[in-house]
Order: structure tokens, then sequence, then C-alpha cells
């Protein structure tokens, strides 16, 4: 994407914002990740994942996701079909 469209949407500021309420290294990851798209299935499925999340709150006011470990590697294991015992990690 064109950086000078970036830097007059001031996206890295917006992403800033965002970075002292993400509680999981997947969540920081994801916000490094993030840019704008044109893709309107990509669009739809973000709006409908905050419709989900937003029924959540109403439904749950005290809902809190808390600060989990990264299991990146947990994962390429079971994709690999390896021995997921934790503990050897």
């Amino acid at each position: 994407m064109n950086t000078k469209i970036l830097e007059t949407l001031e996206f890295n500021k917006i992403k800033a914002l965002f970075e002292p309420h993400l509680l999981t290294e997947q969540g920081l990851e994801e916000l490094k990740g993030l840019a704008p798209t044109a893709k309107v299935d990509k669009i739809k499925q973000a709006f409908t994942e905050m419709e989900e999340m937003q029924a959540l709150f109403v439904e749950q006011p005290h809902f809190t996701i808390l600060a989990t470990r990264e299991i990146s590697a947990v994962c390429k294991r079971l994709e690999m079909g390896a021995d997921l015992n934790i503990f050897l990690l």
C-alpha cells in the first residue's frame, strides 16, 4: 500500500490507540500486521466479528479476555502431528 496514504490517514497513530488495550501476544502481532483493505469480503468479515463481540459484551458485560501465553509453537506442533505435551516446550 502507498505509504503516503497511510501517513495521510495517520494509520499508525490509530493503531497505537489500540495497543494499550491488547492483552495477548496474538493481538499485538495482529495489530502490527494490520493494514487498510478494499476487499469487500474481509471488510464484511471484520464487521461480523465486531457485531458478535458487541453482542457478547451486551449479554455478559463483565466478560474479559485475560492475558494469555503465545501458543503458535503448540499450533505448529499440532499441524505436524507431533506430541502436544506443553511441558516439553
